[in-house]
């Protein structure tokens, strides 16, 4: 049985669907918190697959390039890309193993140290401040509001900084009783990589099955560009991140500052959040010395500032390229609805899901409006050209048919139209009577 489309233009189609749209929606709006719970259900549920997936998409490039670059010599294929997902994972361990059998004595080290010192670094600007209120009082200024502020901001920390130290460990310890789903994650990413190729050309034979060839096409194109950005971003951001925190801990070491791998590695990691990643960085940081000292505190803004600068017009640019061609009104609004709906990823993929929508709107949805635009007026310059075409040849002909006849009746090949008309009152004079005849015949 075919769908007629035509009883979608009846108006009792529009209203009931129109009514059903409504009481769908008033379903979803009642039932949130149950749609809430399954969701984080199936969450759960499927959480290490789609860590898995994103794990194989992340790593996909190193893949390409042992690929490409190391194992080249390699004749069979599938050895190849075999050998390049096992030294990618390798390489990637190796790594993180190095990464933190460096940093994480040293943080811990400079978080109990900070944690043991916090009551001497409290004094030590309280004693700043009260120096800043007599050169302050000398000087006819009241800084007795401000000083009273600092204080109480210094006890609320004092006081929610242990707590908030055993919020840290909670979460570690919950991190590693997240270590099973983890691993199982790492290995289905290991065979979804392996087995990428026989998976990629299924999922294209079914997108051939299911979809015509010229929305194939189109949806091949979209995906393609929006991989490129998406994968082009996240490693560079990565690469960026990591040249930021290397040149942050250079200049404190340079400057005998202290701390200086946790603050090397929250600069690090926060310029990876676009926008204000590096100013909860910088906040953090100057924080973390203004303690011990803030003199060290200052040049450290100084410095974060120059590198934040020579970051976004020198470093990012070239890094990135085409894919930071984006308004800041869009980023700041995928950082918003990023952030609601993914939290801390959110933010992080905020530039790439806005360059993503802006290329989709001005390469995609404004370049087909354009098209069926041109479309409508090339269709619209035919059927008046078409139409005045048609006048002229039939004004053409009318004058040539007009002049041959005159042509033929100057010739005597036809009489004029007076001539073809006969005359409804014929003159007496001329015209013979019927009964006058006979009577001529009789004489």
């Amino acid at each position: 049985m075919k769908f007629n489309k035509n009883l979608l233009k009846e108006k009792w189609a529009a209203y009931t669907i129109a009514l059903c749209t409504a009481v769908l929606l008033y379903m979803v709006l009642t039932h949130l918190g149950a749609i809430g719970g399954i969701l984080g259900k199936l969450w759960k549920v499927c959480s290490p697959v789609i860590m898995a997936f994103v794990i194989a998409f992340v790593l996909d490039p190193l893949v390409k390039i042992y690929t490409n670059y190391v194992f080249n010599g390699i004749s069979s294929d599938r050895l190849r890309h075999n050998l390049s997902v096992i030294l990618s994972f390798v390489t990637v361990i190796v790594f993180f193993t190095i990464l933190m059998v460096a940093l994480v004595p040293q943080i811990v080290d400079s978080a109990v140290t900070f944690a043991g010192n916090l009551n001497s670094y409290v004094r030590s600007f309280q004693g700043l401040m009260r120096q800043l209120n007599r050169f302050a009082l000398n000087h006819d200024i009241d800084l007795s509001q401000f000083i009273t502020s600092s204080d109480e901001l210094l006890q609320s920390i004092t006081r929610t900084l242990p707590d908030n130290l055993n919020k840290i460990v909670n979460v570690s310890y919950g991190f590693g009783t997240k270590l099973f789903d983890w691993i199982i994650s790492i290995i289905l990413a290991v065979y979804l990589m392996m087995d990428g190729a026989t998976l990629k050309v299924g999922f294209v034979r079914l997108m051939r099955v299911l979809l015509p060839d010229s929305v194939y096409e189109n949806t091949v194109s979209v995906w393609s560009r929006c991989n490129k950005i998406l994968v082009q971003y996240i490693a560079f951001d990565i690469l960026d991140g990591m040249i930021i925190g290397t040149l942050n801990w250079i200049f404190m070491l340079i400057m005998k500052m202290p701390y200086v791998a946790v603050v090397s590695v929250i600069v690090g990691v926060t310029n990876l959040a676009p926008t204000f990643g590096p100013l909860v960085g910088a906040l953090l940081g100057s924080f973390i010395l203004v303690l011990a000292n803030p003199v060290a505190a200052l040049w450290f803004l100084l410095f974060t500032v120059i590198l934040q600068t020579v970051d976004g017009y020198i470093l990012k640019p070239r890094l990135f390229g085409e894919s930071l061609g984006v308004s800041s009104v869009w980023i700041l609004i995928s950082l918003i609805i990023g952030g609601r709906l993914l939290g801390v990823p959110g933010i992080l993929l905020a530039i790439p899901f806005a360059a993503i929508g802006d290329f989709l709107y001005h390469d995609y949805i404004l370049n087909r409006l354009e098209e069926q635009k041109l479309a409508q007026d090339l269709l619209r310059a035919n059927i008046e050209m078409t139409s005045k075409k048609t006048a002229a040849e039939i004004a053409g002909e009318i004058s040539r048919a007009a002049s041959a006849r005159a042509n033929a009746v100057k010739a005597g090949l036809l009489r004029s139209k007076k001539e073809e008309v006969p005359d409804p009152h014929p003159d007496s004079d001329t015209a013979a009577q019927p009964g006058q005849e006979d009577k001529q015949e009789d004489k």
